[in-house]
């Protein structure tokens, strides 16, 4: 058996937490582990490696796979397209910068950026924190491949803001039923992130931005929403959703 839905991506946009939510419904049944990046790094493998990976799936409704990398490496569209052509997707995005700032903090754990590096010159030295950003660029390579109706763009803003109406709208696009269950386990989780969060920031002394991580300076936001305000408007027009939480120069 083969996923039918897909969580392509983006990176650092919550889609770890949107895979583990899902994984609790019923009618879905989830990959065994989190990331298999079979179409971005192992599509050598075969389709029965794949499969393997769903072999305890049976009748559920939704039969999900997730890799956040998909969105933006190469190959990867060309790929899902002849393996999987009726498959859905589903694309979560996040505010661009807190999004850039969120996955320089996350290199820089897994001691891939240097830790003295400050964040303004790490977007000039590893130019995909900001690539990955230009959704609409992205986006538009799965269009080409796939239907208007095989994909759907979601917001981690309103993930977080309004746990039930996302969720319940998200249901009804696969085709599940509602679960209230689901939103029980949401809450119990984010509330023991934010606990983390608060004990973090009350250790380091530091005022923190949107993203949870030590604040951006006032001018680099303003100056990354700039650079990404003709990117934003593109995604405006092609979804017709409103993204003006994310023009926001001042930080809270």
């Amino acid at each position: 058996m083969l996923p039918n839905t897909i969580i392509a991506g983006a990176p650092r946009c919550g889609t770890s937490s949107l895979f583990a939510t899902l994984a609790y419904h019923p009618q879905v049944c989830s990959a065994d582990r989190k990331e298999l990046h079979y179409f971005d790094q192992h599509h050598g493998q075969g389709n029965l490696w794949y499969a393997k990976h769903f072999s305890h799936c049976t009748a559920e409704t939704v039969i999900l796979e997730k890799t956040a990398g998909y969105f933006f490496r190469t190959g990867v569209v060309q790929r899902l397209r002849n393996t999987l052509p009726n498959t859905r997707l589903l694309f979560l995005l996040r505010n661009p910068v807190d999004r850039a700032l969120s996955h320089y903090y996350t290199l820089q754990t897994h001691n891939k950026i240097p830790s003295e590096l400050p964040f303004e010159q790490a977007i000039v030295n590893y130019p995909e924190l900001l690539e990955i950003g230009h959704y609409i660029r992205h986006l538009e390579r799965f269009h080409e491949h796939f239907s208007d109706s095989q994909i759907s763009v979601w917001l981690f803003e309103e993930m977080l803001a309004n746990p039930a109406d996302f969720y319940s709208q998200l249901f009804e696009v696969l085709g599940i039923a509602p679960c209230p269950a689901i939103l029980t386990k949401m809450v119990d989780r984010n509330q023991a992130s934010s606990r983390r969060k608060r004990s973090w920031k009350a250790l380091l002394g530091l005022a923190h931005d949107p993203t949870g991580y030590p604040a951006m300076e006032i001018a680099t936001r303003k100056q990354l929403n700039a650079y990404f305000s003709e990117s934003i408007k593109r995604l405006t027009q092609r979804y017709g959703i409103n993204l003006s939480c994310w023009q926001d120069d001042g930080v809270s």
